[in-house]
This record gives C-alpha cells, sequence and structure tokens, in this order.
C-alpha cells in the first residue's frame, strides 16, 4: 500500500537566512504549490530469512531530475548508507528519511515489531514536486511561449527539468535547477 505526504509550498518574503539566528523574524507565505512524497514497500511479503537482517533497501527516485539512489538502512541504528553513486545523493533528503524512520521509530514504542516487519519490507520513496519550484524557462521558450503563469500552466504537473550540463560524450548530465525563491516548508530549519 503507497502513502502519500504532501507539504505546502511557502516563499520567505524577508528576513532571509537570518532567521536561522534566534533573535531574528521574517515573514513567510503559503502558496498552493506542493511536494509530494509516495512511499511503498519494495517488497510485497516480508520475506521469511528476514528476520535476521540487519539491513534493508531503500530506494529514492525523483522523477523530475532523473534520479534514482539506492541506499542500505541499518535496522539496529536508523542510519542510512548510500550504495549509489555520489552525484545521485541528495544530503537534505538522505537527512529527512533519517529522521521520519525515528520519529516513528518513537511513536510505535508499543509495537516495535510491526515497523520493524513493515521496514524489513524496504523503501520505495518518489519525489515530487509542483513545477512552481523549478524554472521552466527554456522550454516555454522553445514553445514559442510568453513567459507567464499561464505558460507554465500549460506544462504537463511534474514535468521533467532541463538538463544544461554536457558530458564528453553528448550526454546533458546535470539537472538545472534555477532558485525560483519559492521553497518547501518540509524542508524550513527552524533552530
Amino acid at each position: 500500500m503507497a502513502v502519500v505526504a504532501s507539504a505546502p509550498g511557502k516563499v520567505l518574503m524577508t528576513g532571509g537566512y537570518l532567521v536561522l539566528e534566534k533573535s531574528n523574524a521574517g515573514l513567510v507565505l503559503s502558496t498552493n504549490a506542493r511536494f509530494y512524497a509516495i512511499v511503498k514497500p519494495i517488497n510485497e511479503e516480508v520475506k521469511p530469512e528476514s528476520w535476521a537482517w540487519k539491513w534493508t533497501d531503500v530506494k529514492l527516485t525523483s522523477p523530475q531530475l532523473s534520479r534514482e539512489s539506492m541506499y542500505k538502512l541499518s535496522l539496529n541504528h536508523l542510519t542510512l548508507q548510500s550504495v549509489s553513486t555520489s552525484d545521485s545523493r541528495n544530503p537534505f533528503v538522505e537527512h529527512a528519511i533519517q529522521y521520519a524512520i525515528a520519529a516513528a521509530h518513537l511513536a510505535t514504542e508499543k509495537d516495535k515489531e510491526a515497523l520493524h516487519k513493515l521496514l524489513l519490507q524496504g523503501l520505495d520513496i518518489t519525489i515530487l514536486g509542483s513545477n512552481d519550484f523549478y524554472s521552466y524557462r527554456n522550454q516555454i521558450e522553445l514553445a514559442g511561449l510568453p513567459l507567464t503563469p499561464e505558460s507554465l500552466g500549460t506544462l504537463a504537473p511534474f514535468a521533467s527539468i532541463t538538463f544544461n550540463a554536457t558530458e564528453s560524450n553528448g550526454v546533458n548530465s546535470k539537472p538545472e535547477v534555477a532558485k525560483t525563491g519559492l521553497g518547501s516548508s518540509q524542508y524550513m530549519t527552524i533552530r
């Protein structure tokens, strides 16, 4: 069974990084743009031999960035270890996964076995962001459309972003992630 979690986007109108210091305030507006995380098991059933496992698989996919990363999750320490190439890693998402699993571990104090069984199935996580989070300027200009919100609305939801760095073999490899000023409240850090 898949579970979908969503967080609204936000725009920090004033304050910038100064809000990370307690004495500074900022003004944040919520938007209708959202980030989504879809979590489902990798395996439909817990394998009989899995009771002895110390690690389970975690697959993280970001279709918009054409990225897929594989991890091993330590069931004893609730930490992730990447088994993918370093250029496909996302430390912010890795920490979010570890914190979410640690929170679930604390929340299921009375029934740790149920959480353990779920984790043994592995986690297949897909992350999607509304098109508003990314710059689609190149795609809109290539289509001959004006640079307006209406033109952005003509793109398919969760459209793939532009790749702008070409490797020696002619393959575009690095996603073009332009800062639009829009962020996700799920990534906001408050100290």
